[in-house]
């Protein structure tokens, strides 16, 4: 299941919260693990950027990413996954497209 998201390009300290699931929907339990969003501008062979996430529920597995300076600045679509390592553990959540809109003009 695909992952969307619009955003404004340019702004920041914003969080963005995501709940990991198993195929059959429940929660995916990250206790003990590490998370990092991985992002790649469409058209573009290289990431964007890469960026520690904060684990918020692991039981429900919540974990979140706070909006950083450069981040999104160009508008337009982004592909994104999550990274979730520890131990042996190595998952990946795919299929989150963030769509950053130009932004209005500063009054």
């Amino acid at each position: 299941m695909a992952t969307k998201i619009d955003i404004v390009a340019g702004d920041k300290g914003y969080a963005l919260t995501f709940t990991l699931e198993n195929a059959d929907g429940t929660a995916y339990d990250i206790t003990g693990a590490e998370c990092a969003l991985k992002v790649q501008q469409q058209g573009s062979t290289d990431l964007a950027f890469t960026g520690v996430m904060a684990v918020t529920d692991a039981v429900a597995g919540q974990c979140e990413y706070i909006v950083l300076e450069g981040d999104f600045d160009d508008a337009g679509s982004y592909y994104a996954e999550i990274e979730v390592s520890g131990g042996d553990m190595l998952v990946t959540f795919p299929d989150i497209v963030i769509t950053a809109k130009p932004q209005l003009p500063r009054v």
